[in-house]
Protein backbone atom coordinates (compact mmCIF):
# COMPACT_ATOMS: atom_id res chain seq x y z
CA UNK A 1 0.00 0.00 0.00
CA UNK A 2 1.55 3.26 -1.11
CA UNK A 3 1.59 6.01 1.50
CA UNK A 4 0.39 9.41 0.39
CA UNK A 5 0.45 12.40 2.72
CA UNK A 6 -2.69 14.37 1.83
CA UNK A 7 -2.80 18.14 1.74
CA UNK A 8 -5.48 18.14 4.40
CA UNK A 9 -3.01 16.67 6.88
CA UNK A 10 -1.12 19.95 7.08
CA UNK A 11 -3.10 23.16 7.60
CA UNK A 12 -1.30 25.78 5.53
CA UNK A 13 -2.23 29.47 5.63
CA UNK A 14 -4.17 30.29 2.47
CA UNK A 15 -3.63 33.32 0.30
CA UNK A 16 -7.13 34.48 1.18
CA UNK A 17 -6.25 34.38 4.89
CA UNK A 18 -3.16 36.45 4.22
CA UNK A 19 -5.15 38.93 2.17
CA UNK A 20 -7.76 39.53 4.87
CA UNK A 21 -5.07 40.68 7.29
CA UNK A 22 -4.29 44.35 7.10
CA UNK A 23 -1.13 45.78 5.65
CA UNK A 24 1.69 44.83 3.36
CA UNK A 25 4.00 42.13 4.70
CA UNK A 26 6.77 39.70 3.81
CA UNK A 27 5.58 36.23 2.79
CA UNK A 28 6.75 33.12 0.95
CA UNK A 29 5.75 32.91 -2.69
CA UNK A 30 5.91 30.50 -5.57
CA UNK A 31 5.05 31.49 -9.14
CA UNK A 32 5.46 29.25 -12.17
CA UNK A 33 4.01 29.45 -15.65
CA UNK A 34 4.39 27.30 -18.75
CA UNK A 35 7.22 25.29 -17.21
CA UNK A 36 9.23 28.33 -16.05
CA UNK A 37 9.99 28.91 -12.35
CA UNK A 38 9.78 32.69 -11.92
CA UNK A 39 9.45 33.05 -8.16
CA UNK A 40 10.36 30.81 -5.24
CA UNK A 41 11.32 32.58 -2.04
CA UNK A 42 10.47 35.61 0.01
CA UNK A 43 8.12 38.13 -1.49
CA UNK A 44 6.20 41.25 -0.57
CA UNK A 45 2.50 40.47 -0.14
CA UNK A 46 0.12 43.36 -0.85
CA UNK A 47 -3.63 42.97 -0.14
CA UNK A 48 -5.76 44.75 -2.75
CA UNK A 49 -9.32 44.62 -1.41
CA UNK A 50 -11.63 42.96 1.08
CA UNK A 51 -12.47 40.15 -1.34
CA UNK A 52 -9.05 38.52 -1.08
CA UNK A 53 -7.37 40.05 -4.13
CA UNK A 54 -3.63 40.47 -3.73
CA UNK A 55 -0.33 41.19 -5.45
CA UNK A 56 3.07 39.69 -4.72
CA UNK A 57 6.40 41.30 -5.60
CA UNK A 58 9.53 39.19 -5.85
CA UNK A 59 12.18 39.92 -3.20
CA UNK A 60 14.92 37.85 -4.83
CA UNK A 61 16.08 40.42 -7.37
CA UNK A 62 14.09 39.29 -10.40
CA UNK A 63 11.90 42.42 -10.48
CA UNK A 64 8.64 40.68 -11.33
CA UNK A 65 5.20 40.65 -9.75
CA UNK A 66 2.01 38.63 -9.97
CA UNK A 67 -1.55 39.44 -9.03
CA UNK A 68 -4.87 37.71 -8.38
CA UNK A 69 -8.11 39.67 -8.73
CA UNK A 70 -10.80 37.68 -6.94
CA UNK A 71 -14.11 37.51 -8.83
CA UNK A 72 -15.97 34.97 -6.69
CA UNK A 73 -15.54 32.24 -4.11
CA UNK A 74 -12.36 30.39 -5.06
CA UNK A 75 -12.19 32.10 -8.45
CA UNK A 76 -10.25 35.01 -9.85
CA UNK A 77 -8.05 36.31 -12.66
CA UNK A 78 -4.28 35.83 -12.58
CA UNK A 79 -1.77 38.11 -14.28
CA UNK A 80 1.90 38.96 -13.91
CA UNK A 81 4.43 41.60 -14.94
CA UNK A 82 7.80 40.71 -16.41
CA UNK A 83 11.08 42.56 -15.88
CA UNK A 84 10.28 45.01 -18.68
CA UNK A 85 6.94 45.89 -17.06
CA UNK A 86 4.72 44.16 -19.60
CA UNK A 87 1.50 42.82 -18.14
CA UNK A 88 0.63 39.26 -19.12
CA UNK A 89 -2.89 37.98 -18.44
CA UNK A 90 -3.06 34.26 -17.68
CA UNK A 91 -6.84 34.04 -17.48
CA UNK A 92 -9.23 32.54 -14.96
CA UNK A 93 -7.64 30.99 -11.88
CA UNK A 94 -9.03 28.62 -9.27
CA UNK A 95 -7.97 28.47 -5.64
CA UNK A 96 -6.59 25.33 -3.99
CA UNK A 97 -5.53 26.15 -0.43
CA UNK A 98 -2.75 28.76 -0.67
CA UNK A 99 -2.44 28.47 -4.43
CA UNK A 100 -4.23 29.91 -7.44
CA UNK A 101 -4.00 27.74 -10.53
CA UNK A 102 -4.45 28.40 -14.24
CA UNK A 103 -4.03 26.00 -17.16
CA UNK A 104 -0.22 26.07 -17.21
CA UNK A 105 0.66 28.07 -14.15
CA UNK A 106 0.32 28.52 -10.40
CA UNK A 107 0.75 31.34 -7.89
CA UNK A 108 1.03 30.54 -4.17
CA UNK A 109 1.50 32.73 -1.11
CA UNK A 110 2.12 31.52 2.44
CA UNK A 111 3.10 33.08 5.75
CA UNK A 112 6.77 32.94 6.75
CA UNK A 113 6.01 30.22 9.31
CA UNK A 114 4.50 27.73 6.89
CA UNK A 115 6.85 24.74 6.23
CA UNK A 116 6.52 24.69 2.46
CA UNK A 117 8.82 23.83 -0.43
CA UNK A 118 9.54 26.70 -2.81
CA UNK A 119 11.68 24.76 -5.29
CA UNK A 120 10.81 24.54 -8.97
CA UNK A 121 8.40 21.84 -10.07
CA UNK A 122 10.35 19.12 -11.92
CA UNK A 123 9.75 18.57 -15.65
CA UNK A 124 7.92 15.52 -16.96
CA UNK A 125 9.91 12.33 -16.27
CA UNK A 126 12.15 10.80 -18.93
CA UNK A 127 10.79 7.30 -19.71
CA UNK A 128 14.34 6.07 -20.24
CA UNK A 129 15.34 7.08 -16.72
CA UNK A 130 12.16 6.43 -14.75
CA UNK A 131 9.45 3.79 -14.37
CA UNK A 132 5.96 4.29 -12.92
CA UNK A 133 4.78 2.30 -9.89
CA UNK A 134 1.28 3.87 -9.89
CA UNK A 135 -1.14 5.60 -12.21
CA UNK A 136 -1.10 9.07 -10.65
CA UNK A 137 1.16 11.90 -11.73
CA UNK A 138 4.52 11.67 -9.93
CA UNK A 139 4.17 7.99 -9.03
CA UNK A 140 7.46 6.94 -10.56
CA UNK A 141 10.85 5.67 -9.40
CA UNK A 142 14.23 6.80 -10.68
CA UNK A 143 16.13 3.98 -12.39
CA UNK A 144 19.44 3.12 -10.71
CA UNK A 145 20.54 0.19 -12.87
CA UNK A 146 19.46 -2.13 -15.68
CA UNK A 147 20.65 -5.68 -16.34
CA UNK A 148 19.76 -8.19 -19.04
CA UNK A 149 17.19 -5.99 -20.77
CA UNK A 150 15.21 -8.00 -23.38
CA UNK A 151 16.62 -11.28 -22.00
CA UNK A 152 15.28 -14.15 -19.90
CA UNK A 153 16.44 -12.33 -16.75
CA UNK A 154 15.81 -8.62 -17.21
CA UNK A 155 16.18 -6.65 -13.96
CA UNK A 156 15.75 -2.98 -13.13
CA UNK A 157 16.63 -1.53 -9.75
CA UNK A 158 14.99 1.81 -8.97
CA UNK A 159 14.56 4.21 -6.08
CA UNK A 160 11.71 6.34 -4.79
CA UNK A 161 13.13 9.77 -5.56
CA UNK A 162 12.62 13.45 -4.87
CA UNK A 163 11.30 14.73 -8.21
CA UNK A 164 8.43 12.27 -8.37
CA UNK A 165 7.44 13.14 -4.81
CA UNK A 166 7.29 16.85 -5.66
CA UNK A 167 5.03 16.18 -8.64
CA UNK A 168 2.81 13.77 -6.71
CA UNK A 169 2.33 16.18 -3.82
CA UNK A 170 1.76 19.28 -5.90
CA UNK A 171 -0.02 18.10 -9.01
CA UNK A 172 -2.12 15.37 -7.46
CA UNK A 173 -2.44 16.30 -3.79
CA UNK A 174 -2.25 20.10 -4.20
CA UNK A 175 0.13 19.92 -1.24
CA UNK A 176 3.29 22.06 -1.24
CA UNK A 177 4.52 21.06 2.20
CA UNK A 178 8.01 19.74 2.83
CA UNK A 179 6.44 16.96 4.93
CA UNK A 180 4.56 15.57 1.93
CA UNK A 181 7.71 15.50 -0.21
CA UNK A 182 9.71 13.83 2.57
CA UNK A 183 6.96 11.24 3.06
CA UNK A 184 6.90 10.27 -0.61
CA UNK A 185 10.64 10.37 -1.38
CA UNK A 186 11.60 7.53 0.92
CA UNK A 187 14.81 6.59 -0.91
CA UNK A 188 13.58 3.01 -0.82
CA UNK A 189 15.22 0.77 -3.43
CA UNK A 190 12.87 -1.47 -5.40
CA UNK A 191 13.28 -4.09 -8.09
CA UNK A 192 11.23 -5.25 -11.08
CA UNK A 193 12.14 -8.23 -13.26
CA UNK A 194 10.99 -10.19 -16.29
CA UNK A 195 11.60 -13.20 -18.48
CA UNK A 196 11.13 -11.45 -21.79
CA UNK A 197 10.93 -14.78 -23.68
CA UNK A 198 7.93 -16.09 -21.73
CA UNK A 199 6.53 -12.63 -21.01
CA UNK A 200 6.28 -13.27 -17.27
CA UNK A 201 7.24 -10.37 -14.99
CA UNK A 202 7.09 -8.99 -11.45
CA UNK A 203 5.96 -5.45 -10.66
CA UNK A 204 7.03 -3.23 -7.75
CA UNK A 205 4.55 -4.89 -5.39
CA UNK A 206 5.70 -8.41 -6.27
CA UNK A 207 2.57 -9.17 -8.30
CA UNK A 208 3.09 -11.62 -11.16
CA UNK A 209 1.86 -10.85 -14.66
CA UNK A 210 2.37 -12.22 -18.16
CA UNK A 211 2.64 -10.29 -21.39
CA UNK A 212 0.44 -12.13 -23.91
CA UNK A 213 1.29 -10.21 -27.08
CA UNK A 214 -0.79 -7.86 -29.20
CA UNK A 215 -4.51 -7.70 -28.69
CA UNK A 216 -6.22 -8.93 -31.86
CA UNK A 217 -9.17 -6.66 -31.08
CA UNK A 218 -7.03 -3.52 -30.68
CA UNK A 219 -8.79 -1.73 -33.56
CA UNK A 220 -11.97 -1.64 -31.45
CA UNK A 221 -12.69 1.33 -29.23
CA UNK A 222 -11.40 1.16 -25.64
CA UNK A 223 -9.36 -1.98 -26.26
CA UNK A 224 -5.73 -2.22 -25.16
CA UNK A 225 -2.91 -2.56 -27.67
CA UNK A 226 -1.40 -5.48 -25.75
CA UNK A 227 -2.79 -8.24 -23.54
CA UNK A 228 -1.54 -8.49 -19.94
CA UNK A 229 -2.65 -11.38 -17.71
CA UNK A 230 -2.67 -11.18 -13.92
CA UNK A 231 -1.38 -14.64 -13.07
CA UNK A 232 -3.00 -14.84 -9.63
CA UNK A 233 -6.52 -14.69 -11.08
CA UNK A 234 -6.02 -15.30 -14.80
CA UNK A 235 -7.69 -11.96 -15.48
CA UNK A 236 -6.76 -10.01 -18.62
CA UNK A 237 -6.29 -6.34 -17.71
CA UNK A 238 -8.99 -4.34 -19.50
CA UNK A 239 -7.18 -1.03 -19.80
CA UNK A 240 -9.21 0.83 -17.20
CA UNK A 241 -7.45 2.85 -14.53
CA UNK A 242 -8.60 0.39 -11.89
CA UNK A 243 -7.09 -2.57 -13.77
CA UNK A 244 -3.59 -1.06 -13.64
CA UNK A 245 -2.92 -1.82 -17.30
CA UNK A 246 -1.05 1.42 -17.94
CA UNK A 247 1.35 0.81 -15.06
CA UNK A 248 1.97 -2.86 -15.84
CA UNK A 249 2.60 -2.40 -19.58
CA UNK A 250 4.96 0.44 -18.68
CA UNK A 251 6.91 -1.89 -16.40
CA UNK A 252 7.11 -4.63 -19.01
CA UNK A 253 8.12 -2.12 -21.70
CA UNK A 254 10.97 -0.90 -19.51
CA UNK A 255 12.24 -4.46 -19.06
CA UNK A 256 11.53 -5.79 -22.56
CA UNK A 257 11.41 -2.78 -24.95
CA UNK A 258 12.22 -4.89 -28.02
CA UNK A 259 9.02 -6.86 -27.47
CA UNK A 260 6.71 -4.08 -26.31
CA UNK A 261 8.00 -0.62 -27.23
CA UNK A 262 7.15 2.15 -24.77
CA UNK A 263 3.71 3.69 -25.22
CA UNK A 264 3.48 7.39 -24.42
CA UNK A 265 -0.29 7.47 -24.03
Amino acid sequence: MRVFFLAAALALTTATALATESGTRTAQCLFENDGVHYMGGRCTFVPKDGQGSFEVLDNEGRVISAEVRVTGKGEGNLSWRSKNGSKIDLGQAYQADACWQVDKGVLCAWSLNDPVSLESTPPEPDPNKTVFYGSRVGMYDDILSKEGINSTHAVIQAIRGHDGAVQLCRQYGKDYSKACIDKNSSGKKETISADCHTGKFLDFSGNRFQFMGKNKHQADDNVTKYMIKYLKTGEILDGSGASGYGVEIGIFSSLCPAIAPYESD
